[in-house]
């Protein structure tokens, strides 16, 4: 079989030349008990194995290719191994994760608010960034988003960004005056100019129609008004990418007040 698999070796009980290296008399074929059983006096350790050893170290491979070899030159069916099933990833729901980023956070004056004149000293900080909590009318927690010091926003993996919304003032009954901003600084500074409203940040001006939607079929009989931004520009101003700029919160708000 040995040889079937390209390994020269003496007859059993002889010495002779190592299949591994070399030599004349250096290797002892053993096989008392028909595995192939031998011993160098030169080998590196381990100096000795089986015939499969001899093999793969003859040969240079591995234990397994080696195996394959050996079954088929007996012409054995060698068992393919079984493919590892990849378990499913288990995700949590997004109401389970804010909950534990909520429970992991602070509270502080946030940075990127500091830098737009608000001082908020009991705002919920995450590694020194906003993190705000996105929920539906019902109260249902969607997801949140954080804001670092820079002002860069994100969405956290998961959350439901139409028709949700950010908390700026509570909401308590049927509220007579509703405000709609798109981000939440502008729902901030609002909150603090008109205490008599409900002040609700819908994230982006994306949002702002999604959400008044649901506002206005929450609550028929309430004032909404939508505090979007004004992006104003110099006629002909170009954008990064050299396209014109638009006025896109003023456009959002018009459209809005049409078909609200």
């Amino acid at each position: 079989m040995l040889t079937a698999c390209g390994v020269d070796v003496p007859a059993k009980g002889k010495h002779g030349a190592c299949p591994i290296c070399g030599g004349t008399d250096r290797f002892h074929f053993i096989d008392d008990n028909h595995h192939g059983d031998w011993h160098c006096r030169q080998c590196d350790q381990p100096n000795h194995g089986d015939g499969l050893d001899l093999v793969a170290r003859a040969k240079g491979i591995t234990i397994l290719t080696a195996a394959k070899q050996v079954a088929d030159v007996l012409a054995i069916p060698f068992p393919e191994p079984k493919p590892v099933k990849e378990q499913p990833r288990t995700v949590k729901p997004i109401a389970e994760r804010i909950a534990e980023l909520v429970a992991k956070s602070i509270r502080g004056e946030s940075p990127y608010l500091a830098r737009k004149g608000l001082q908020c000293p009991n705002q919920r900080l995450l590694q020194n960034s906003l993190l705000l909590v996105t929920q539906t009318l019902d109260g249902t927690i969607t997801g949140a988003q954080t804001i670092k010091p820079n002002g860069e926003k994100r969405l956290v993996s998961g959350t439901q960004k139409k028709g949700s919304f950010i908390l700026a003032s509570e909401i308590i009954g049927t509220p007579d005056t509703i405000i709609i901003t798109e981000g939440y600084a502008t729902a901030l500074t609002v909150s603090q100019l008109h205490h008599d409203g409900t002040v609700l940040s819908a994230i982006d001006e994306s949002n702002l129609l999604n959400v008044a939607e649901l506002v206005r079929t929450q609550w028929p009989e309430s004032k909404i008004i939508l505090a979007a931004d004004n992006d104003w520009h110099k006629q002909g101003e170009k954008d990064k990418s050299g396209k014109l700029k638009k006025n896109v919160g003023k456009i959002a708000a018009d459209k809005l007040t049409e078909l609200l």
